[in-house]
């Protein structure tokens, strides 16, 4: 509904937009291990293998068995360790400090063998596509779930970069996220001329996500501007 206001506010990063260098393997490395922070650091993958570069950082991964226990420590703020949580884009609630960080990693997969025999024989067909964009856009809403809620969603991995930016594959998302990833492409063309030279280029992309965890007025100012 388009008179509904949109509801919290989600900083959407593409750091390989803002530099070559600031590809999967830099976020992962800078994100996935374990240090002492305040809030938490959740990333959705798209399968077991992919967690795998996450675990040897020192991440949690969560199982089937223990997702649920893992995603209470959370929110009782334990959040030391970043948390994987692997195919599962839908029914987790990760509110306020639980995640302030959110990493989109990869397309999803289909579960559902019609799904797969359809994608094998059609793999750009609308069907999958608008399936696609439904499970990018439930896993972008994990971690904002209220109004005064913030966040900020890195989405790495090339297929994932390559729909959330292709115009045949975007316009399937509703008007709120391509809207909040517009501000994304953005803040990446800005961001890309800030860059020093002298530091490594993830660095960059620590501040970024640093503007929206120390609630920086000129960011907000510029969210609710863009997004009104």
């Amino acid at each position: 509904d388009l008179n509904t206001k949109w509801s919290g506010e989600k900083m959407i990063l593409i750091p390989s937009l803002i530099h070559d260098e600031c590809d999967k393997g830099a976020v992962i490395k800078k994100f996935g291990k374990t240090m002492t922070k305040k809030f938490g650091v959740v990333a959705l993958v798209s399968s077991a293998l992919k967690a795998k570069a996450y675990s040897n950082y020192g991440s949690t991964v969560a199982s089937t068995e223990s997702i649920f226990d893992d995603i209470l420590r959370l929110k009782s703020g334990e959040t030391n360790n970043t948390l994987v949580i692997y195919n599962r884009y839908d029914g987790i609630d990760l509110p306020d400090e639980s995640c302030r960080v959110l990493i989109l990693d990869s397309l999803p997969y289909f579960d559902a063998l019609s799904d797969k025999y359809e994608k094998s024989c059609r793999p750009s067909s609308e069907t999958i596509n608008r399936k696609i964009a439904q499970k990018i856009e439930q896993g972008l809403g994990r971690s904002v779930r209220g109004e005064k809620d913030y966040s900020v969603i890195l989405i790495i991995g090339s297929d994932l970069v390559k729909f959330v930016k292709s115009i045949v594959t975007n316009k399937y998302f509703s008007p709120q996220t391509r809207k909040q990833i517009e501000i994304g492409f953005e803040i990446a063309e800005m961001a890309k001329d800030d860059v020093n030279p002298e530091e490594d280029p993830i660095r960059s992309i620590a501040s970024l996500v640093n503007q929206s965890l120390i609630r920086d007025e000129g960011w907000k100012d510029y969210y609710c501007e863009e997004m009104d």
